[in-house]
């Protein structure tokens, strides 16, 4: 952990240590590797990484269903890439199976005092619930759960999400302006420099 640079941290649908995806979602994450289109790629991936309602159901913001939303054609897309690789799928998983976030590394992080902000959908299908929880617990974060939202909370719950992280983020200064007055008051080493300035 490095206060010295980091201000604060966000995550959002993260996992909070070694975590093996459950077997639909590595099915589905090896069918899309193979789709002939990113539509077809999005629609393999659908069920696991959005909720069913959103999927379904007419979104009065979009003004169609989501999976007709992450489905359109690209230059309408919420996406900003248009390729799909079996390679790149790879390479997303051996991420997922090789870095996590140890227990003692989230202690570094909760002992530098940085702030942070763990956002998860309720019914998350990719990353479980309770990952979101733990990362909050252990890191003293503070927590927002996005109900009835699946793993995708940026393309699902767009105005929430994003609405939570600025709000969080205009606190920052203040939560870190409150942390260095708190370590000023409690360092020894500056009681025993005001003494001496006594004497």
């Amino acid at each position: 952990a490095h206060p010295e640079v980091v201000e604060s941290s966000v995550f959002s649908g993260c996992s909070s240590g070694l975590y093996f995806p459950s077997v639909p979602v590595i099915v589905r994450m090896a069918k899309s590797s193979f789709s002939s289109s990113r539509s077809k790629k999005m629609e393999t991936e659908a069920p696991v990484l959005y909720s069913k309602e959103f999927l379904d159901e007419v979104q009065p913001n979009l003004r169609m269903t989501g999976m007709q939303y992450i489905t359109q054609p690209f230059s309408h897309s919420p996406f900003s890439d248009d390729e799909s690789t079996f390679g790149a799928s790879i390479a997303q998983l051996a991420a997922c199976l090789t870095h996590f976030v140890s227990v003692e590394r989230m202690n570094e992080i909760k002992k530098a005092g940085i702030p942070t902000l763990a956002i998860h959908g309720t019914i998350d299908a990719t990353i479980p619930f309770s990952h979101g929880k733990y990362l909050a617990e252990h890191l003293n974060s503070e927590f927002h759960p996005v109900e009835g939202a699946s793993h995708n909370i940026f393309i699902e719950r767009e105005e929430e999400v994003y609405q939570t992280i600025i709000d969080f983020l205009l606190r920052v200064p203040q939560i870190n302006e409150n942390r260095a007055i708190q370590m000023v008051t409690e360092d020894p080493d500056n009681e025993t420099q005001e003494e001496q300035k006594t004497e």
